[in-house]
């Protein structure tokens, strides 16, 4: 029942609109003139209404691209406005004429699309309202200004039409409204389903509007009336988007990263459980290890002839006791990844996946242990930090720790892979261990962290992984070392986005 109350609503409101949309395009049978006011006028209504409320609201508007939009739209208004008192037969200002207005308009459409772009760019960042006012402020001054001392460049020619300047502008203009369309559908998550899909419809009757713009050899041809149809269109479709929604819904509006922070401490509650059945886990094998290796010690101890058993057993209890700390550094890393800033600089991978080697090596030395590096050049730049170093030590770690065979070899390789428009570097840790069943890789780098007995040995460093990996905008995945035989051991290929030097 209530979804066809909305139904008969959304059918009477855009019935609505509908016919005086035909009214106002009807007057065009009267007077050219006048259809243009009213066209005019009912975006400039739109804008500086649009203006009011996010001007009165900017301390309690939790959208930033909202807030961008309404301030930008009081400045776009007032720029509109001259342009339609300079309109040709308006006789307003002294040398009106479509070259005077042609030039206002293309001012103003330029300062929306790019408010467009601003808006989306400050997407979950702070602004200040009052800075942004300034700034308009001066920018629409400083392109006034210049319009009426005759500095702007011609945009119409009486006898001639268009002139090149204004048709490359409006193209430009509609090639700045395809990018915000992208944008818009990439960020979609901060905005409700209907707002987006205003947001979408605006940004489209705005393209259509300033491709007939584009078309006309007078300003009062069809193309130019089509073109102020499609404003109207997409002013509507705005109006939709930042007034009947956002303030029919404020609370959906205002309160929306609310609930995404309420969704991030739930999640955040639960992996601190998974955590603690985890760490509880690993650190009760650890003890467990260590109190069986100080009771061996006590019986082996009463006997010299006994040294070397209990140096082995010693050894264990250090290596255990390693394990603890690494395990600790692990936590306090996982829990402290979220919070990193996610720029990084090119930094030579093979430099410090030898370096991993090295201490690896170091580590083992009582293991017969062989890490071959098959990578030629020197030089492998990506976008990363050092946390690739951990990702490295983590996964060789394992690869000797879970590795009975003897010898125990270890290939590593690095090399460079063009997938999806983008250049990764490929690098690849090979082992000759048991392997990993197709059941439990699927399980392995899951984006949760998931408490599973089947590959707590591995502890919490695959998960530590998977998270640096993200933090880099690569990929992981574990293949058989050979195709179609797990057991032969594992191939750990991970790809991260290659840099330049």
């Amino acid at each position: 029942m209530r979804k066809l109350i909305i139904v008969k609503k959304a059918f009477l409101e855009s019935g609505l609109f509908s016919l005086i949309l035909i009214g106002v395009i009807l007057t065009r049978l009267y007077n050219y003139l006048l259809f243009h006011t009213i066209a005019e006028l009912y975006s400039i209504v739109i804008a500086s209404v649009i203006f009011v409320i996010a001007w009165t609201m900017r301390k309690e508007i939790d959208s930033t691209f909202f807030l961008v939009l309404g301030i930008s739209s009081f400045f776009i208004a007032m720029i509109d406005f001259i342009h339609t008192l300079a309109y040709p037969g308006m006789g307003i200002i002294y040398g009106g004429d479509t070259n005077l207005a042609s030039q206002l308009w293309i001012v103003t459409r330029f300062m929306q699309a790019f408010s467009i772009l601003l808006g989306i760019w400050s997407i979950n960042r702070k602004v200040k309202p009052s800075i942004l006012l300034v700034i308009y402020s001066i920018i629409s001054g400083i392109f006034i200004i210049i319009i009426f001392i005759g500095l702007f460049p011609d945009t119409f020619i009486e006898g001639s039409g268009l002139t090149p300047f204004k048709i490359i502008s409006e193209y430009i203009i509609i090639l700045i409204l395809i990018v915000a369309i992208i944008l818009i559908h990439r960020t979609r998550a901060e905005f409700s389903r209907n707002i987006y899909y205003l947001i979408i419809a605006f940004l489209v009757a705005l393209i259509i509007s300033e491709f007939c713009f584009t078309l006309y050899l007078s300003a009062y041809e069809l193309p130019n009336l089509i073109g102020h149809v499609f404003k109207i269109i997409a002013f509507y479709f705005l109006y939709k988007a930042m007034i009947q929604i956002a303030l029919k819904n404020p609370v959906n509006l205002l309160f929306r990263k609310l609930n995404i922070s309420k969704n991030k401490f739930k999640e955040a509650y639960n992996q601190a459980n998974v955590l603690k059945d985890l760490i509880a886990h690993d650190i009760n094998n650890l003890l467990q290890v260590i109190l069986f290796g100080v009771g061996s010690c006590r019986k082996l101890i009463k006997s010299s002839e006994k040294y070397e058993d209990l140096n082995k057993k010693i050894k264990l209890i250090e290596n255990q006791l390693i394990d603890g700390a690494n395990l600790v550094s692990n936590v306090i890393k996982f829990s402290e990844i979220e919070e990193l800033e996610k720029t990084f600089l090119p930094i030579e991978i093979s430099h410090i996946l030898n370096e991993t080697i090295k201490h690896v090596e170091n580590a083992f030395q009582e293991r017969d242990l062989t890490i071959k590096v098959e990578y030629r050049e020197n030089h492998f730049y990506a976008y990363a930090n050092d946390l690739i170093g951990e990702v490295f030590e983590n996964i060789l770690m394992n690869a000797v720790k879970h590795n009975e065979n003897r010898p125990l070899e270890i290939i590593t390789k690095i090399s460079r892979e063009h997938l999806k428009n983008k250049n990764y570097l490929k690098i690849e840790l090979m082992d000759n261990g048991k392997g990993i069943d197709d059941k439990r890789k699927k399980g392995l780098f899951q984006k949760e962290i998931r408490y599973d007995r089947s590959i707590l040995g591995m502890g919490l460093g695959l998960s530590l992984v998977k998270k640096i990996i993200d933090l880099f905008e690569g990929k992981i995945w574990i293949e058989d070392r050979v195709k179609g035989n797990y057991s032969k051991g594992c191939n750990f290929v991970i790809l991260i986005p290659e840099a330049t030097k």
